[in-house]
Order: C-alpha cells, then sequence, then structure tokens
C-alpha cells in the first residue's frame, strides 16, 4: 500500500509537470486542464480512506482544509456579487488552490521510508529532465535563434506561453533544495546539480528568478534575527548572491542591467501599480474593495491568459470576463518596458487575488499560506522556497503555475514526512539517519 500511495503522487505530479510534453506527443489540448480535476479527487480518496490518528496529522489537515473552505466562499461569494460564472469559480478556485490540496494529499497519505525515498527521487528525475531539455533547447536545437531573445528555451514547459519562466524557476528551485538536503550525496555532484540549475536560468535570461532567490536570502536573514548563526549565514549567501548577480550582469547576462537605469523607476512603477489604478474603475458596490470585481475578471492567470487562450473551451461552458482585462493588457502594450522584463508587468498573482476576489480573497489566501508555514514548513529549505513563490506571487502569476506550485509542494511535503519519522522506530538504523540527515 505504501509504494501504491507513493506511485499515485508521482502520478499526479507527472500529469501537471509533463502536461505540455503530453500535448506536443498529441494528446488534445484539454489534457492541460486534466491535473485540475484529478489532484482534488486524489486528495478527497487520501482524506476519507486514509484516516490519520496522528493528532497533530489531524490538525494540520483541518487548517488547510478550513483554509480551502474559507477561499472557496470568497470565491462564490464574489462571483454572486460580479455575476461571474459558474465556470470561473471553479478554474479560480482549483488554479489558487492546487498546490495547497497536493500538499493536503501528501500529509494524508502515509509513507514508508521507501515510500518517501521512492517519490523524492521520481521528483528530482523530472527536474533533472527540465533542466536537460532546456540545454539541448540552447546547445543542441539552437531554438534561442528562432523567435525572439531566449524565450524558446522552456524545458519540459514547452508551448507554454510562461514556459520559460517557470523552467527557470523550477531549475533553481531545484537545485537549491538538491543543495541543502541531498546531503546522502558527494558534494561534487549537489554542486554539478547546483550548477546546472544556475545555467538553466542563465541560458533562458530568467534574470527575476535571481532576485527572487537573492531577496529571499535577506527576508530570511531577517526573520533569523534571534539565531545569530543562522542569520550571518542568510546574509553571507545574500552578499555571494549579490556578488554572482554583479559579475553575470557584466558577462553572461547583460540584460540585468536593464535594473541599473535610474531614468526608468517612475515609468517602471507606472506600469507595475496600472491594474491598482483601473481595478477601482469597475466597482458598483462598497463590498467590491472587499470582494473584487468577480474571478477572472481582473489579471490573475485565469483573467489574463486563461479567458482569452481558452476561450473556444471556457467560452461555451459560462466563463465571464471583464473589459479590465483588456485594459490592463492595453497599459502593458503601451508602455516601453511592458516586453521588456515581468518583473515591471502589472499582471501578477498578488495583484491577480486582490484584483479578483479584494482583500478578503487576499486574507484567505495569506492565511492558507500561513498554515502551511507555521505546521508544514519544518526545516530551513521549506521556508526559504516557500519565501520564494511568495516573492514571485509580486513579480508575475507564478502563485497560479502548477509546475513550479506542485513542485514546492512536493518538496514542503517530503520535508514534513521525513521529519514525522521518529528516531527510535522499527525501520533500519541507517535508512533512519539518511532521511533525518535530509530535514536538517
Amino acid at each position: 500500500m505504501y509504494i501504491k500511495n507513493s506511485n499515485l503522487l508521482t502520478l499526479l505530479f507527472a500529469i501537471a509537470f509533463l502536461a505540455r510534453i503530453f500535448h506536443a506527443l498529441g494528446l488534445p489540448a484539454v489534457f492541460n486542464f486534466l491535473h485540475l480535476a484529478v489532484v482534488p479527487f486524489a486528495c478527497g480518496l487520501a482524506l476519507f480512506t486514509k484516516r490519520s490518528k496522528n493528532l497533530q496529522q489531524i490538525s494540520n489537515s483541518n487548517s488547510i482544509l478550513f483554509g480551502l473552505v474559507i477561499l472557496l466562499t470568497v470565491i462564490v461569494a464574489s462571483a454572486l456579487l460580479n455575476s461571474a460564472g459558474v465556470v470561473n469559480i471553479l478554474c479560480e478556485f482549483l488554479l489558487l488552490s492546487e498546490p495547497f490540496i497536493f500538499l493536503l494529499t501528501i500529509i494524508s497519505i502515509p509513507m514508508s521510508t521507501e515510500a518517501i525515498q521512492s517519490f523524492r527521487t521520481w521528483i528530482f528525475r523530472f527536474a533533472i529532465a527540465n533542466i536537460f531539455f532546456s540545454h539541448r533547447q540552447k546547445f543542441a536545437w539552437h531554438l534561442d535563434r528562432v523567435g525572439v531573445g531566449y524565450d524558446n528555451i522552456k524545458g519540459v514547459f514547452i508551448a507554454q506561453g510562461a514556459g520559460h519562466y517557470v523552467g527557470a524557476a523550477v531549475a533553481l528551485t531545484f537545485g537549491v533544495f538538491y543543495m541543502i538536503t541531498a546531503k546522502h550525496q558527494p558534494m561534487t555532484i549537489r554542486v554539478v546539480m547546483f550548477i546546472a540549475s544556475v545555467s538553466h536560468v542563465v541560458i533562458s535570461g530568467r534574470r527575476q528568478v535571481f532576485l527572487a532567490f537573492i531577496l529571499a536570502l535577506l527576508l530570511s536573514s531577517i526573520i533569523n534575527l534571534k539565531d545569530i548563526k543562522k542569520a550571518l549565514v542568510y546574509l553571507i549567501a545574500t552578499f555571494a548572491a549579490a556578488i554572482f548577480m554583479c559579475l553575470a550582469a557584466y558577462t553572461v547576462l547583460p540584460s540585468l542591467l536593464v535594473w541599473l537605469r535610474p531614468e526608468i523607476v517612475g515609468d517602471v512603477i507606472h506600469l507595475k501599480n496600472a491594474g491598482f489604478r483601473i481595478i477601482p474603475m469597475y466597482y458598483h458596490s462598497p463590498l467590491n474593495i472587499l470582494l473584487g470585481i468577480g474571478p477572472g475578471h481582473s489579471f490573475g492567470r485565469l483573467g489574463g491568459w486563461m479567458l482569452r487562450d481558452y476561450h473556444w473551451l471556457l467560452g461555451p461552458l459560462g466563463a465571464t470576463s471583464s473589459p479590465a482585462s483588456n485594459e490592463v493588457w492595453t497599459a502593458v502594450s503601451q508602455s516601453l518596458f511592458g516586453d521588456k522584463s515581468t518583473f515591471f508587468s502589472p499582471l501578477f498573482s498578488w495583484a491577480g487575488i486582490w484584483g479578483d476576489l479584494g482583500f478578503l480573497g487576499l486574507g484567505a489566501y495569506f492565511y492558507l499560506a500561513s498554515s502551511v508555514w507555521r505546521r508544514l514548513c519544518l526545516d530551513g529549505s521549506s521556508k526559504y522556497l516557500m519565501l520564494t513563490a511568495l516573492l514571485f506571487g509580486y513579480f508575475f502569476t507564478w502563485l497560479e503555475e502548477p509546475g513550479y506550485m506542485l513542485l514546492l509542494a512536493s518538496f514542503i511535503g517530503i520535508q514534513w514526512h521525513i521529519a514525522q519519522i521518529p528516531l527510535h522506530s522499527t525501520f533500519k538504523s541507517s535508512e533512519m539517519q539518511q532521511l533525518h540527515s535530509l530535514s536538517n
């Protein structure tokens, strides 16, 4: 049963992570949405068939479930206020909640030492495949010479508009996690994996990925001020990463220099905040401040992309939209910096959640995030990687990218399971030492 559980999680992850590959192999485009259905189904199956007797696990699960109910309630209330379609409710909820649902599934399934190792190994294989594909696309197939700039270096996220961003974030997230936790591997292998992941970011030209990880290091040092030793380690790492960024800016990644132009600051801030000026124009009730203008009606992943790209599928199902989305896109197209970097884009997750669901929606999402942080992020690697995700939410619609968010949920879930294994269990001592070394 343990191994079957591990295989189930691996299958769920593969369906989301490799959706674009499957589509390229001939499966219909609707397959890209399959993970939105199977992940909640598997979660429900796990909750109803794997009743845990661990009080802490039950408490953690209930906290996340309560947050999911709050989020769904806010989405439904926003839809009723703004006459949004039922399909908008479903898509909005699934896009925002899927990583939490997947994480809930992981912690609800009992896993043996062997199952944890198997799931972890498969996640690593998928992440390595992403890095391998990116280097093939660059050095063997020379896809960077096709189209515009480096936008074709996407790893396994081919034919996806934001695939180059997702692929780069996945690569560096894996590289950092592997470097920190794979203590059973020789340092040489861990360093090589980390360099390969950094190389993926460089050849794809996604400079904001580095920025998110550096800012997360700085935030980690502030959070750990009570522990001088930890704070010092994070500060040193921040300083080293900043030096790396400077060296890259004047060598292999000159596009970083676009951030060193003081004269563009005003225009960039004006563009970044375009949504905050546009959305209030569509308020028709004081309640819009709390509930937004409706799920999918602003500029999150649903309103900004999915309702446009998949109108042929979602339109006949009753999906609704708002002119606010088009106005934000117009602001992007009219700006000199609209196509320079997603760091300048007004279409980012935090703004999208606020635009769609108002301050209550933001509050519901923050509650879910805080539950994961307090209850499930039990080690430094989990907390650090979660900080990078929260920062990514300010850059672009990262919080609604399943390939990236499910990878993060997998790493947090794996580390949580490792921390639950008692030191004096019936497992072999060698297995115990290996697994516990991964969580320290």
